[in-house]
């Protein structure tokens, strides 16, 4: 077994113990925040995706352009690519308040993720907010206020996934409607 193996082996044995040792608040802590950061993340990944069709970017440019985006930097390209992109009035709309949304989310999941937790068996969880250099006891999130933002996050990409699959109901129909036209 190679060093890098041995290193990974014996991450993974400690993880087991420490969650074998009872410390089940911490790993119910690390579970809701890895669940937000992949929730967030998938959100993420299909704005880019759709950032990609609307720009008429290809593969490989649209990879230099939007790697190591942030989140909220790509909300505001696509705000600002909105007028361009998006013919219907109320679907421009729909877009900017779902790009409203997922700015909140983002901002709340960083907000989680960028805190310090102190966790320990049999003690309050404290939360120091680096953002607003607070250390929270009582108030400190709870798994339940994590999970609820995974929600929030899960109910932006299905809202975002509906407005999507109208957009491309929508091109079809035009670009069927162009072909018909050019046709007479």
């Amino acid at each position: 077994m190679g060093r890098e193996e041995n290193k990974k082996a014996i991450a993974a044995a400690l993880t087991k113990v420490k969650l074998q040792e009872g410390q089940k608040v911490t790993a119910s802590y690390q579970k809701a925040l890895g669940k937000l950061t992949m929730d967030l993340s998938f959100l993420h990944f299909a704005l880019e995706r759709f950032g990609w069709v609307i720009w008429n970017l290809n593969g490989p440019m649209a990879q230099i352009l939007t790697k190591d985006l942030q989140l909220k930097a790509l909300a505001t390209k696509l705000r600002a690519s909105t007028d361009h992109a998006i013919s219907e009035k109320e679907d421009r709309r729909i877009f900017l308040s779902i790009l409203k949304r997922v700015e909140n989310v983002a901002e709340q999941r960083n907000e989680f993720l960028h805190s310090l937790w102190l966790i320990t068996e049999d003690e309050p969880v404290l939360c120091f907010s680096r953002k607003r250099g607070v250390l929270e006891g009582a108030d400190a999130p709870t798994v339940d206020q994590i999970n609820d933002l995974s929600l929030k996050i899960n109910e932006v990409s299905i809202d975002f996934a509906e407005f999507k699959k109208r957009q491309e109901i929508r091109n079809l129909i035009k670009n069927f409607g162009a072909k018909a036209q050019r046709k007479e």
